[in-house]
């Protein structure tokens, strides 16, 4: 499926979505594309492929880095070359989405293992600094964080299983503190 979201001057050109019997798209081969703009007049700077498929796109504004989640890994990129910068794996089949905190070198990512990670990044690369483990509240065997996000002040983080429709909320200590 095809998105296009523009977000601090980037854009994805495409995006899908491989599994744990969650939503799989194990024989998803095609390249994605990615596209950096400049804000005023949406002029062309650079344009680059991922080299494989990818799920979804963060921008993070302290590093200028921008951060591709493919089938079990992230990717941070340099916005201004399109070269890959960083890596780093979180154990799962497929990390779903993506949300870059809205201040500090951090992410959070969601994955098909029902797991929010949150991810440090550093001069020298990423690397994963808590993980929290959502209970699979639809009772399915299957199922995963499909979209996750940081509160405006980067201390909640909000995320979904939507197998139940639920919405959960977590603060700094990875406690629970809404539904």
């Amino acid at each position: 499926w095809y998105q296009r979201r523009v977000r601090e001057a980037v854009v994805s050109t495409q995006s899908t979505g491989a599994a744990r019997k969650a939503i799989t798209w194990d024989g998803a081969t095609e390249e994605n594309n990615v596209m950096t703009l400049k804000p005023e007049s949406l002029e062309l700077i650079k344009r680059w492929t991922t080299g494989k498929p990818t799920w979804h796109y963060a921008y993070n504004k302290a590093s200028n880095k921008l951060f591709s989640t493919h089938k079990g890994n992230v990717v941070g990129w340099n916005t201004n070359s399109g070269e890959q910068v960083c890596e780093g794996e979180d154990g799962s089949d497929v990390i779903y989405c993506i949300d870059s905190h809205p201040s500090s070198n951090t992410l959070i990512s969601g994955n098909n293992d029902l797991k929010v990670v949150e991810w440090e990044i550093t001069e020298t690369g990423i690397g994963i600094k808590r993980q929290v483990e959502l209970p699979c509240l639809s009772g399915w065997a299957f199922g995963g964080v499909w979209s996750c996000k940081y509160s405006t002040q980067g201390d909640l983080f909000y995320c979904t299983e939507p197998q139940s429709m639920s919405v959960m909320v977590f603060n700094e200590e990875s406690e629970k503190v809404g539904r």
